[in-house]
């Protein structure tokens, strides 16, 4: 998960030279709907205290080459925010979270009405997992009453303008 200002996001990289876009887009999809029940369900508050144990254990690992802890220093030179303490202000925020704060912030990004998804799919030309004929870019118009195609750019723009 990626914060840049108030936006949150979060990206899924996942590749197959066997299944085809679409069937591992599905997938991440009933994955990520399926998520919120099974921490409510399945992940009980033990076991989600083992998970931000290994989260700390990972943050406070020590820096293996110095190259790493400087290109973290210049990121945050870079950034312009300027929190070299970064590592402990996470660690304190993660001690401090519990199994309810995941839900919710699951549900204020994921299931939210004010959530935007971005599907990006690149598609092989040869092999198993190749479709000859990708279907087009989709965009659904703001009342969730029709997707766009490629081949419906001044549409688009006009549903842009006026949104």
């Amino acid at each position: 998960i990626r914060a840049i200002e108030d936006t949150r996001t979060i990206a899924f990289i996942v590749q197959s030279g066997k299944e085809p876009v679409s069937k591992l887009t599905k997938e991440i999809l009933k994955y990520l709907d399926s998520l919120a029940t099974y921490l409510e369900k399945d992940v009980s508050r033990a076991t989600f205290g083992t998970y931000v144990k290994a989260l700390i254990d990972r943050k406070t690992e020590p820096e293996k080459l110095l190259g790493a802890e400087t290109t973290r220093h210049w990121n945050e030179i870079a950034s312009g925010k300027f929190v070299f303490n970064r590592m402990a202000v996470e660690v304190g925020a993660a001690l401090d979270l519990t199994k309810d704060d995941l839900l919710q912030f699951w549900n204020t990004i994921y299931t939210s009405d004010k959530r935007r998804l971005l599907i990006t799919e690149i598609v092989p030309q040869r092999g198993t997992a190749s479709n000859p004929n990708p279907p087009p870019t989709k965009m659904m118009t703001p009342d969730n009453s029709n997707e766009l195609g490629i081949d419906d750019i001044p549409e688009f723009r006009k549903i842009r303008e006026s949104s």
